[in-house]
């Protein structure tokens, strides 16, 4: 619209163009009423009407906004010239111009009829004439050719509607698109023809060249021969060689496979018995657990309860003794008595420390004494060391009984199982003996 004020524009409007029906529904406004509805907003049309409002004085026009942006309008209007290029074939014309009525009531249809003969004749040489991949003594021949092409095309379509009822439309832009087209062909041929000919000129002169270089390589193949035959001399006598020596690789192949047959019955009796040795292990590990558990319910209060005792029972004073034999801490004097086992239990850390107890490193000296401490008797049934009578005097020592008892359980099937490490380490070492003979067999 900026633009239609000041002069004549054509607003030229094809099938491509048309991406979306709504398009149309804006030009036929245009058609009809010269302007798109709400296409400027109050603040965009003040620029407008004050583009116009001298002249509209000039013309003896009534100056308000009203009268000048009709004025404004009527200019548009006057100086656009609107071509619409669409294609009749199909239904999409006919549906259009009923949608939108303004596509026929406003404009002026310009039908394009086919072209005469000479015109296609004219138009063919305008396009040909100038193209050096055509000669000129075969240039009339194919004008000719395009003519009768499209001519016979024309007549054909009429035939096919005249039979079957269907329109098939040829334009004159199908015969420019056929000039183009015969052009484009043509020229990709004729280049495609000019590689194959490089492509062929190109191996005809490596097919030379190889024949020279043949020849070359004949005299130096006859010099070659010679040093050929004296190679050939060498390796049939390294051939005998390695015949020597592939029996004794075979030899050495066969000693390799028994030690590796052995080795393999060796591991599998080492995992057997490993097998055996953590299974009897897994057999202590529900008391460990327990007495695990035990620890964690026991809290510091309780520690403190018992450490605090001045004279404590019997039974407790027996089993922080056998904690003390034990030495959590590894620096315990078991002959303190119970000084010693307050300080232990003022630790800190005491709990932790029974918690991450090393229970593969205890002598049999400790366990002894733990024992003997167990065995002994009390006068007093009630402190006999039994898990509901220290259950009942103290949860603290009831838990560190329940814990002495699990490392000394398990203590007994370390001892047992003991035997039985000795012996897969022994053989685990003689496994690794034959590993290394059996690789030093395969290196040589």
């Amino acid at each position: 619209y900026q633009r239609r004020v000041h002069g004549p524009v054509v607003f030229l409007f094809t099938d491509s163009h048309c991406k979306h029906e709504n398009f149309l529904e804006m030009i036929n406004n245009m058609l009809t009423s010269g302007q798109v509805p709400a296409l400027f907003n109050e603040e965009e049309k003040a620029p407008l009407i004050e583009s116009v409002r001298q002249e509209c004085r000039n013309r003896g026009i009534v100056v308000n906004n009203a009268n000048c942006w009709a004025f404004y309008i009527d200019k548009c209007r006057d100086n656009l010239h609107i071509v619409l290029c669409m294609s009749p074939a199909g239904d999409t014309l006919r549906r259009r111009c009923r949608s939108f009525p303004g596509l026929v009531n406003n404009t002026v249809i310009d039908w394009f009829f086919p072209w005469p003969e000479i015109a296609l004749v004219a138009v063919a040489s305008y396009y040909l004439r100038g193209d050096d991949n055509i000669p000129d003594s075969m240039m009339t021949s194919i004008i000719d050719h395009m003519v009768r092409v499209h001519s016979s095309v024309i007549d054909y379509s009429s035939k096919f509607e005249m039979e079957l009822r269907r329109s098939n439309h040829v334009t004159p832009k199908n015969y420019l698109d056929y000039i183009h087209t015969y052009r484009n062909n043509l020229k990709s041929t004729i280049e495609h023809n000019i590689r194959q000919y490089d492509r062929l000129n190109g191996g005809l002169k490596r097919l030379i060249d190889a024949a020279e270089a043949v020849e070359a390589y004949g005299e130096e193949l006859a010099e070659r021969k010679v040093v050929v035959d004296a190679k050939q001399k060498e390796c049939s006598n390294m051939i005998a060689q390695i015949k020597d020596r592939s029996k004794e690789v075979e030899t050495k192949q066969k000693l390799a496979s028994e030690r590796e047959a052995l080795l393999v019955e060796e591991n599998n009796r080492i995992n057997y018995e490993k097998a055996q040795a953590e299974t009897a292990l897994k057999e202590a590990e529900p008391e460990l657990e327990a007495a695990a558990q035990a620890l964690t319910r026991l809290r510091k209060e309780d520690i403190s309860e018992v450490k605090t005792m001045p004279n404590p029972p019997a039974a407790v004073m027996a089993v922080c003794q056998c904690v003390l034999e034990l030495k959590p801490s590894g620096n315990e004097d078991p002959s303190q008595g119970w000084k010693a086992a307050k300080t232990m239990m003022s630790d800190s850390n005491f709990l932790q420390k029974l918690r991450t107890y090393p229970k593969d490193s205890i002598n049999d000296r400790m366990i002894a004494r733990v024992n003997k401490i167990l065995r002994r008797k009390q006068q007093d049934p009630k402190q006999k060391l039994t898990a509901d009578n220290l259950q009942r005097i103290s949860r603290a020592a009831a838990g560190l009984h329940l814990w002495v008892m699990a490392i000394v359980n398990y203590h007994k099937v370390a001892k047992a199982v003991e035997p039985r490490r000795k012996k897969v380490r022994k053989m685990e070492k003689e496994k690794q003996k034959s590993e290394q003979d059996l690789k030093n067999i395969e290196e040589e």
